[in-house]
């Protein structure tokens, strides 16, 4: 196995034995996502499309939240890619108040190609963000995603 293989695979177990170390407990709550996304231009180095999200809460008998986001990436080398685009959100409270956020995002996303058609992808975004009920005062929010993936060529 090369270093960055190594590497990779170490940063994956750290990640998935997180969760197990913490002692996590299920809250007893199933929640659904559902996802879609609109690829509206793919290109070499650049990548447009929307995304729209419904997330159900309560064993998924209650809407909690949903999301429509515009996306553009463009990819500065083989392992990297930036993107940037808007998010309109609606999110229900506990009481039943549906809430509005709008962010914008900024992402630097690099890739760690393992070989066999598998990788580690790393998301970094930092999000401006305004909710409706603080009369869109901005913030400023980091959020971090390390996703593994292979390739499934074998379906048919």
């Amino acid at each position: 196995m090369k270093t960055t293989g190594k590497i990779a695979f170490g940063l994956l177990i750290g990640c998935l034995g997180t969760p197990l170390l913490s002692r996590a407990q299920f809250d007893g709550d199933v929640r659904v996502w559902q996802e879609m996304m609109f690829r509206e231009y793919t290109g070499e180095r650049f990548q447009a499309y929307t995304w729209a999200e419904l997330r159900h809460f309560d064993d998924a008998s209650r809407l909690g939240l949903w999301l429509v986001q515009q996306k553009f990436y463009y990819s500065i080398g083989a392992n990297w890619s930036v993107g940037s685009g808007p998010a309109w959100i609606e999110s229900r409270g506990s009481d039943g108040v549906w809430n509005t956020l709008l962010r914008w995002e900024f992402e630097v996303n690099p890739t760690i190609k393992l070989g066999d058609g598998s990788s580690i992808q790393f998301r970094n975004r930092r999000e401006a963000r305004g909710w409706e009920s603080r009369d869109y005062d901005i913030e400023f929010v980091s959020r971090h995603r390390i996703r593994y993936s292979k390739s499934a060529d074998w379906l048919p």
